[in-house]
Formats: C-alpha cells, structure tokens, sequence
C-alpha cells in the first residue's frame, strides 16, 4: 500500500508538537493551552437534620454525610492531583469536616470535628464527611487540588442544607430578674424584668414577627395592685396583661410590685399556630414564673427546695470530677461523660425544671400522674430530685466512680454544698441560681470537656475553668468541713484534680495499649488501689 509522504510528513509535525506540549487538550491547535482536570463531589445526602445535641459523628449518623470526591483529567481519568487536595467548610456555626478514620493511629479521626482538612487522593479518589451543628442554615463544602498537567488550581464546591422544623413557636422559658422585690416604700428594689425566651421546633429563635405581638404577659389572679409594662408593637403598654414581641427570639417585660405582699404568678403565652398573638391565639404554649413581693420584714414564697435550684448552679463541678465514661461500642465518643448524654434521652430523666413554688411542683407531679408518665414520684428520674420518702434531697449528677476513696470526695463535696445552702436559707440569705439555658449549657461542658471544662458561673454570664471554681469551693467549704467530721474528703476533690479524672486515666491507658479492655481493667485495679480513707 502507498503511503503518500506528504500526509506522512503531517503526521510527523503533528507528534513533534505534540510532545512539546502544543496541539490536544482542549482542541484549539497548537496555540490552545492544557485543559484543568475535574474534582467531582458526590455526597450520600445533601439535607441533614439540625444537630441539637451536637452529637459528634459516628458509623450510621443520621447528621452525617459521605462525600466521594474524585478528581480526573482532562481525558476522564482518575488521576493524583499533585499534592493533598484541601476541604473546608463555611460557615463553620453550620456543619462541619471529619476525615475517615486512621487505623494505624491511636485516635479516632472520624469523630472529630473540622474546619479543613488536607485529603490525600493518590488514585484520584477518597471521602470525607460532613456533620450538622445545632444551627440552622446552608453550609458549603468546598475541595480545591492541583492540576499535575497545568499546576492550576481547581475547586468544586457542594451546598448542604441544615434544616429544623417549621420557625413558629414550639418552647418558651419565661424568668424573672430578681426573683424577689418589695412593696413600695418598704426601702428596696420594687420592679423586675421578666425576659422571655421563643423557641422553635428546632430550638432556634423564632422570627421577629414584624408588625404583630407574638407574647402575651399577665398576672394571674390577684394581682394585689402589681403592674406589667412593655413595649409593643403599637407602643408602651402598661396592665395586668400586656402583649410584646420578641427580637431574635427575645421579649421582655417590667414587673412593678403593689402594695400587697405574697408570691405573684406572671404567664407568659404565645401561639403556635402562626407567632402572633395581636390576632388572637389559637393554639397557645405557656409558661409561668413566679416574682415574690415583700413588705422588707418576711419572705412569704415557700418554695419546693430552693436547694435544689442552688445546687444546679454547682452541676458542672459534680460532674467534671466524676466523669469517667469517654468509650461507647469501642469508640471515643469525645466526651468526658457520654453516660451522662446517653441518660438523659430518656423523658423523665435529665435536668429538673426550676421550680418556684410548691403549687408549681405539684401541679407538674399531677399532670405527670395523670397523663400516665409516672405513677409515683420516684418514677421521675431528674439529675437532682426531692426524696418525699426521706424529706431529703437525692443528688444524682455524677457519673460511675471507679473507687470509694473519689466516691468518698464527691459525697463530702456534695454534703457541705447541701448544709451550706440550707444556712444560707436559715439566715435569710438569697441562695445563687442560673438561667435554665446556663445550667444546660454548664451541664453540656462538664459532660464533653470534663476538668478542662469553662462554666458560667453567675446570671451575668461570667465564666471561669471548672478546676478553678472547685479550689474555690474546697477553700470555702472547708470550716463546714471541719465541722462536719468530712474535711479529709474534701480535701481529696484537690487529689483528683491532680490525679486526672476517671475519663482522662481511661484515655491514657488506651493509647498506651489500643485497647478499651484495658481501660476496664484499670477501673477495676482502682477499686481495689484507691480505697476509702481509714
């Protein structure tokens, strides 16, 4: 066959520029420069669950997703960009980056939380997850590599959407701040703020309602000459019912005492049905505080144990120096006290509501008993509890110790708070309490930092670490201490501090050894190493 030398001769040109680098790729000639290649973003689901909890990620999570991320050149093929590609997330309040995990370390990698991450693709191809906070909102995922060919950089981005519920009313809190004044004239503070917290199904802020009220405040029952004040959405507004509104997911109202001394019941109310309260309320939610009016000589509220509200304040102290379970199902959860997160799931257990009065706690225990929750009290399962059997209080914060002599500790920490707060009481003294939102928070960081944790530590929102606050306490404590035949264990809260907690020996051992069995191991050694004192 003939092969004319001229198309040979072509065909020779065309190879030579070719292997210059000219000619290919995008298929505009010679003068046409390399195509990028291409990341692809493939992800299990791109809609995920508000996180409320912020449950870090695990095998099977309902707030996790598997992105595939491939890079190919120009031709389609899987190819290695030239260096890691890099992930990042925005906005970081929204979701967040864990990589899989790295059997050859001695941590679980997937159950951690990032914000980017270097992924290392040598066949062109790995994953990486991505895991919803508790906000709500649009995340986007963005992976960027290195062409091999063009040493450009190329970026794909994917968009996650974070979602709750509907935005309309599904909780409110409603506290007053004091919790106690005066009648006029008797000397002291005769007014206080009642601040009002809207929630929505997913535990956000409800919408600013614009135009409209969204909270109606009043007095119920006598209102022994005390007044509301707020501002709404037509102006101030003065009574024993008032209507408001919230901005970001905040409304507030002014209590002035009358003449008449006693407890005062304010209920704040808002609709679910539409968070507006100027066109009526069809399908209300409540909720009722109580402001005590003195006359300056009795205090007059008797309340279900204040002691309890006290003792709420001191939570995350209790907890920190017990926890002791950081392991689930072989895995490092990430918390210093995932029994803690774990118990709390159930609906009669977890943290008691602030009771104010005793009506309160037993309206609460009737409708309980009624809805077939609960058929004795005991049935109720709160962190702290009143013991009706024993007339005492059952303190139920900490977490499993593995030895008496750290048991020995917190049962003396706890005894001294107790008579503490119940001389407090006796000499007329107002005992320390925190927003239901503080205690809440506290107990989350106890539960998921342990002894390195930072708590709030006043209705003002100042915080200090944990380890600090209880050298405090043990200071404070300790002539109580004395007195009550326990100061040597109390002065063994400051022997765990330096020892670590049950959690961090447990962690300590596991990566000495890879092996949770191990860590059980220690925990039965201690009980029988740590005993009590003589």
């Amino acid at each position: 066959m003939r092969f004319p030398f001229k198309t040979l001769g072509l065909l020779l040109a065309s190879l030579v520029l070719s292997s210059c680098g000219g000619g290919g790729g995008d298929g505009g000639g010679a003068a046409s420069p390399p195509a990028n290649g291409t990341i692809t973003l493939t992800a299990t689901r791109t809609s995920l669950p508000l996180n409320s909890n912020n449950v870090l990620p695990y095998p099977g999570s309902p707030f996790v997703a598997e992105v595939a991320i491939a890079f190919r050149n120009s031709s389609g093929t899987l190819t290695a960009p030239n260096g890691p590609a890099t992930a990042t997330i925005s906005p970081v309040t929204v979701a967040s980056l864990s990589p899989p995990d790295d059997p050859s370390t001695d941590i679980n990698e997937f159950a951690t939380r990032n914000v980017t991450l270097p992924i290392v693709l040598n066949n062109g191809s790995n994953s990486v997850f991505v895991t919803s906070y508790d906000v709500a909102g649009t995340a986007t995922l963005t992976v960027s590599a290195v062409d091999p060919l063009t040493s450009r950089t190329v970026t794909s981005t994917l968009n996650f959407t974070v979602a709750g519920a509907t935005p309309l009313p599904a909780a409110l809190d409603i506290a007053p701040s004091p919790t106690s004044v005066y009648v006029p004239g008797a000397g002291g503070n005769t007014s206080s703020i009642i601040t009002v917290r809207v929630r929505d199904g997913a535990n956000q802020p409800v919408p600013d309602p614009g135009s409209a009220d969204n909270v109606r405040l009043e007095i119920v029952g006598a209102a022994g000459g005390a007044i509301l004040s707020a501002t709404s959405s037509g102006g101030p507004v003065t009574g024993t019912t008032v209507q408001t509104r919230t901005v970001n997911g905040i409304a507030t109202a002014s209590f002035q005492a009358g003449s008449t001394q006693g407890p005062i019941q304010v209920r704040a109310t808002v609709d679910r049905a539409d968070n507006n309260t100027s066109n009526g309320i069809g399908d209300p939610i409540s909720a009722t505080t109580t402001v005590v009016v003195s006359d300056g000589k009795l205090f007059s509220l008797t309340l279900t144990s204040p002691i309890i509200n006290a003792l709420l304040t001191n939570y995350p102290h209790l907890l920190a120096l017990s926890a002791s379970s950081p392991a689930w199902d072989g895995l490092d959860t990430g918390y210093a006290s995932n029994r803690t997160m774990l118990y709390q799931q159930l609906p009669t257990a977890g943290l008691p509501y602030q009771f104010q009065s005793w009506d309160e706690w037993c309206s609460y225990m009737a409708d309980q008993d009624k809805s077939g929750v609960i058929n004795h009290t005991g049935s109720m399962h709160f962190d702290i509890r009143p013991a009706s059997k024993w007339g005492t209080i059952e303190v139920r914060i900490a977490d499993s110790t593995s030895n008496l002599r750290e048991l020995s500790a917190i049962v003396a920490l706890t005894h001294c708070l107790v008579v503490h707060y119940d001389r407090m009481i006796d000499a007329g003294e107002e005992l320390p309490s925190l927003q239901q939102w503080h205690v809440s928070e506290n107990k989350w960081r106890a539960a998921r930092y342990g002894l390195d944790a930072e708590i709030i530590i006043s209705r003002d929102t100042d915080e200090a670490m944990v380890q600090d606050e209880l050298r405090r306490l043990v200071a404070q404590l300790m002539p109580l201490a004395n007195e009550l035949g326990c100061a040597r264990e109390l002065e063994l809260v400051l022997e765990i501090l330096e020892r670590g907690g049950g959690y961090e020996r447990q962690r300590r051992v596991f990566k000495e050894t890879g092996s949770w069995k191990a860590a059980v191991d220690l925990a039965c050694d201690e009980l029988n190493d740590l005993k009590a004192l003589d």
